[in-house]
């Protein structure tokens, strides 16, 4: 019962400060529209996954195209979207594309009724992408100012964005998207 209690506490608070977004068709929001700018964002930044394990800015190496998508357990639209984007990830892993996942309503790596919501969500929806805790920088720099999940940053090897998307998508809304990212990135 404390358990049920803490995650819906959780909730009303984080749905009081961000509003959960529905579906949108592709381009409705592109880069640079009404969401927060993060060029620099992910430079130097540390933090772990939902297993505990550290992670840096080091994780877009090596690859052309980042998605970081933006969810919380809240957000309906979020989970939804969640199944599609493994789909993806396995679909277009050897085409330089990875996804990463972030939970925003998770304040801290010791939040542990919040980290075992959002793997439970992980597990029920198969996804297998690493799903990242915000870490104290990212909650000051960025989430703070997040006035709608899911928020979709697209970001290139080195970390900087190169554009973003709010709301939910289809598979073919945002394999639409990511086919045309990937084509300006040759």
């Amino acid at each position: 019962m404390k358990k049920v209690l803490a995650v819906l506490l959780a909730a009303i608070m984080c749905f009081a400060l961000v509003a959960c977004g529905g579906n949108e068709e592709p381009g409705n929001n592109p880069s640079g529209s009404d969401v927060v700018e993060t060029k620099e964002l992910f430079k130097g930044v540390t933090s772990t996954d939902l297993d505990g394990n550290e992670i840096d800015d080091s994780v877009f190496k090596g690859k052309k195209l980042t998605m970081v998508n933006i969810w919380g357990t809240f957000c309906r639209p979020c989970i939804g979207e969640m199944p599609d984007l493994q789909k993806i990830s396995e679909e277009y892993k050897d085409k330089d594309l990875q996804i990463i996942g972030m939970v925003c309503d998770i304040e801290n790596k010791d939040d542990i009724v919040m980290i075992e919501t959002a793997k439970e969500i992980v597990a029920d929806t198969g996804v297998k992408y690493q799903n990242i805790v915000p870490s104290d920088s990212l909650n000051t720099a960025f989430l703070d100012s997040v006035t709608l999940v899911p928020l979709t940053l697209f970001l290139d090897e080195n970390g900087e964005q190169i554009a973003s998307y709010e709301g939910s998508r289809s598979y073919e809304g945002w394999t639409a998207i990511i086919d045309e990212l990937l084509a300006a990135a040759e």
